[in-house]
């Protein structure tokens, strides 16, 4: 059992980072309704903040975890709100379209500001060399920290939502915005407060994360709970030919939880086939890999398996 130990310790501190991004990115999706894909690019351009005044302007960490953290992160929040509402009334791929892209910025300014190699980062919290032994197992410090930060986050949060008319007004802007408004509230600004605390939360824990990972706009981005787009390994993936009155000899092949627009089409021997087409939409979620053979053609299907998130 104690062979397992150092696994337990090190799973809790990186669920505890997780654990914090999460959070924001559910406060975000319940009042607003749009799934930020770029919630990771946000802990993203906090922690090259953070990298930018701590490693190369040699600011104490202190202040710069407050400015990348408590400044950075409430003035991304800001800027995400009105994007958010002129993305609430689109279609579901304009709402994908619109926060995929703030990665491809995020990850692409990075990359020319910093390059495409990973660059290590010291460890900057207090005692970082240190560790605690518990049981048998090495605790250092810098976990017992971000352990301690989730925590104390997450009572933050629920002390606000609890007892606190801002937190009242969240939970009302998620089940009925129109009573709010009606109380003389705006739900559009208990929407930007949203917002600022999702995105301190996903800055928190980027900066937090960026001495375990180091700095890497790639890899910040995809560790991050919505972060990671959505990928393909082959583009072969995006058209499949199924013989429609033989789809059933192929079980492997029918995609889970995916969106697919399907046309009629002629195949070439003149018989009825369907093409089709499995859409980048948010509801690709999962598709399983496709095995076998088509029916046209006799052309093999790729493996292509498609997710989002971790």
């Amino acid at each position: 059992m104690n062979d397992y130990l150092p696994f337990v310790v090190s799973g809790i501190a990186t669920g505890s980072i997780l654990g914090l991004a999460s959070t924001g990115l559910v406060l975000t999706y319940k009042t607003s309704g749009i799934f930020n894909f770029g919630h990771g690019a946000i802990a993203t351009a906090a922690a090259c903040v953070f990298y930018f005044l701590h490693i190369q302007h040699g600011w104490n960490w202190v202040p710069a975890v407050l400015v990348s953290v408590f400044v950075v992160g409430p003035l991304l929040g800001l800027a995400m709100s009105p994007i958010a509402r002129g993305l609430s009334h689109r279609s579901t791929s304009a709402k994908i379209v619109g926060t995929v892209g703030i990665i491809l910025l995020v990850q692409g300014l990075a990359t020319v500001w910093y390059g495409s190699d990973t660059i290590s980062v010291p460890q900057y919290l207090p005692k970082a060399l240190e560790f605690v032994s518990v049981g048998g197992v090495n605790i250092s410090y810098p976990q017992i920290w971000v352990t301690g930060s989730a925590v104390l986050f997450a009572a933050l949060l629920w002390g606000l939502f609890r007892f606190t008319r801002t937190g009242l007004a969240m939970r009302a802007v998620v089940d009925d915005p129109d009573l709010l408004a009606a109380q003389a509230t705006n739900p559009q600004g208990v929407r930007r407060v949203s917002w600022a605390i999702g995105c301190t939360l996903a800055a928190l824990s980027g900066v937090l994360v960026l001495p375990f990972i180091g700095l890497n706009a790639i890899s910040l981005t995809e560790r991050c709970p919505g972060g990671r787009s959505l990928r393909a390994s082959d583009p072969a993936w995006t058209w499949a030919e199924v013989r429609h009155a033989n789809a059933s000899r192929w079980p492997s092949a029918r995609p889970t939880r995916a969106k697919i627009s399907q046309s009629a089409s002629a195949s070439p021997g003149g018989s009825s086939a369907r093409r089709t087409r499995l859409t980048r939409r948010s509801e690709l979620v999962i598709v399983p890999s496709f095995s076998g053979h088509c029916a046209a053609g006799r052309t093999a299907w790729a493996s292509a398996p498609v997710s989002v998130g971790w």
